[in-house]
């Protein structure tokens, strides 16, 4: 299936209103339709060049989700809506204890870099990001088509340059 309409057709499965979207509320939606808690975490340790990661509750069902809280809010909403797309495409994640990621989001510990960067390095790796870009793409073209960019912009007030760039493209 092509990476495109594998994205439309998880899209279409989860059945969401995006007349109301948002964030937080959509995923809250998609962790009760798959039977457990996404967990988004905003964590300023991540390694230059990476914007988020997501691992499994190795003892629950929940999903964490670690995504750089540093670049502008937009950003970090695409970021959580990638990570969430990985798990909505069934990729690869690690397995972490509770009391792990407890350890990291404290700062006494570091994610398991090591098995995230081997899997991005992977063959099967560089394949699963473009599904999982396209599925992210995919949910915030839904978002803005049905919630309104204007309504976007205006929540994002503080990132200027995005409300400028929406009303220059004339979806504001």
């Amino acid at each position: 299936m092509q990476t495109q309409s594998k994205a439309e057709e998880i899209l279409k499965e989860l059945n969401y209103d995006f007349a109301s979207f948002d964030l937080d509320g959509f995923l809250r939606f998609v962790g009760e339709r798959k039977g457990c808690e996404i967990v988004p975490i905003p964590w300023e340790g991540m390694p230059l060049g990476m914007f988020g990661m997501w691992m499994r509750d190795r003892e629950s069902p929940i999903v964490y989700i670690l995504y750089r809280c540093n670049v502008p809010r937009l950003h970090q909403a695409h970021i959580q809506l990638h990570e969430v797309a990985h798990f909505l495409l069934g990729h690869f994640a690690p397995n972490i204890s509770q009391k792990r990621m407890r350890e990291i989001v404290n700062g006494s510990c570091e994610p398991p870099f090591d098995t995230m960067l081997y899997a991005t390095r992977s063959e099967k790796q560089q394949p699963a990001d473009v599904e999982a870009e396209t599925l992210a793409s995919l949910i915030q073209q839904q978002a803005v088509r049905h919630a309104g960019a204007s309504k976007l912009a205006r929540s994002l007030a503080a990132e200027q340059r995005l409300a400028d760039f929406l009303k220059g493209m004339r979806l504001a």
